[in-house]
Parts: C-alpha cells; structure tokens; sequence
C-alpha cells in the first residue's frame, strides 16, 4: 500500500534539531518518505526516554537502606562535609544544649580551640597516674599548662623575698553564696587588690568589649594562689635561715 503525504512531513524531526530535506530535491529521491521517517523516529524516540524516566523514578523511590546496610561507604568524612551544632553520641555525649553545656563521658581530640560559652563537666575523667602537668584555669577562660620554662619568659632575675614586702593577707572566714553552707577559709580577692604588695597577686575578670575581642576589666576576680604560695614559702624560707644563723651564733658565744 502507497503512502500518503500531506505536504509538513520533517516538521517534528527540524524541531527536534534532526536534518531534514527542503523538498526541492526530486520527489524520485523520496525525501518525503526520508522526512516522515525521520519524524517516526524523533516521537518513539521520545516516547521511549519518557518511559524510561518513569521506570528509573519509580525504581529509586522504593529503594529504601539503612546506613549500615550501604556497602563501600567511606569509614570517615572530611570535616566540610559534615557539621552539627548539636552532637548526641547515646547519652554519652552532648553538644550545643541550651544550657551551652558540653557533657562528655567519652575522649575527644581535638587538633583546634574548642570554645564553650557554658561549663565543661567531666566527672569521669581519667585520674592522672602515670604522668601530668599542672595546668591552669587563665584570667580569660583559656585551660593551659604551666609556662615553667625560661624559653616562655624574659628579663629572669633573682630576687630577694623580703623586697615583696607584706604579702600575708588577712585570712578570712566566709560561706558562698550558692553554697551548701558549709564554713570557707581563705583570702578575698578585693582585699588583695587594694594592698599594693598584695595586689600584684590577683587575677581580674575578663570580659569580651563591643568588636567581639576578650579584655581584661579592673574587677578583682580571682588570686593567683599558686605565685602568692611561692612567694611566701620564700619568705618563710629567709625567715627560717635568718632565725638558724641567729641560733648558730648564739650557740657559738
């Protein structure tokens, strides 16, 4: 049976970017016959893509694993890959609660600062039994380690204990405000600070100022227990030396 034409045979194939004849060839040629094949070709052609679409959709829609059950899955992920403002590790671990807490009775390593506006509560820490370093709670938040080495100071010198003049605080008797209270002892900060052989002793409170930088305020804060208690040992020191060279002349008169 002949075929039939209506004369817009290739319209679909042109759209479709698909080289077409112009119809000023010889009919003999059978460009028509070429157009409306090409035509046939472009509709089942897209026919076919469509349904292969669906096919893949539906086929991705049901696929449903777990993250266990994913075969060759990377052990770990770099860390722009994948951040949390909060981490719940079973309990164990939590990070970024309201009460800008970080609670943790498992180990983290970190290589950077880790910054937390709250508390740090490790009541499972691990004792210290075979090795440690004093460490150091610093003025502006910061845990460190004790700076002993002359590597990490300047203008060393000698120094007679007796030069520091008075630095025996008035020991003093308080319970804390937020206490269970139980009776302190120890010495008041503010009182130091307005002694001026005393005053090199206190820690003043930080406080971050309008560009985000941590500052120090002129707020007595705390005392650098550790320096004062040197400071006086030495002084006890001398005080004992001086008292033995006293005895030992009396003792040779």
């Amino acid at each position: 049976m002949p075929e039939s034409y209506v004369g817009n045979e290739g319209t679909a194939a042109a759209a479709d970017g698909m080289t077409v004849l112009d119809g000023t060839e010889d009919r003999r040629t059978g460009w028509l016959a070429i157009n409306k094949a090409r035509d046939y070709i472009v509709s089942k052609c897209a026919a076919a893509l469509t349904a292969a679409k669906a096919y893949t959709d539906q086929k991705v829609a049901a696929i449903s694993l777990t993250w266990n059950a994913i075969s060759g899955k990377p052990s770990s992920f770099p860390p722009s890959a994948h951040t949390h403002t909060s981490l719940d590790a079973g309990g164990g671990m939590r990070f970024g609660e309201t009460s800008g807490q970080w609670a943790t009775s498992q180990t983290i390593y970190t290589g950077a600062n880790v910054s937390v506006g709250g508390h740090v509560i490790v009541p499972n820490a691990t004792p210290a039994t075979s090795g440690y370093a004093v460490a150091y709670i610093n003025g502006d938040g910061r845990l460190a380690k004790n700076a002993s080495s002359e590597r990490y100071k300047k203008y060393i010198s000698a120094l007679d204990p007796a030069s520091l003049g008075d630095i025996w605080p008035t020991l003093s008797r308080y319970q804390m405000r937020h206490g269970d209270g139980s009776w302190k002892f120890g010495y008041i900060a503010e009182r130091l600070a307005e002694h001026p052989d005393q005053e090199p002793f206190v820690v003043y409170a930080y406080e971050t100022d309008a560009d985000g930088k941590t500052v120090v305020t002129d707020q007595p804060d705390s005392i650098d227990f550790i320096a004062l208690l040197m400071a006086q040992n030495a002084q006890l020191h001398q005080a004992v030396d001086l008292l033995a060279q006293r005895l030992d002349a009396l003792e040779e008169r």
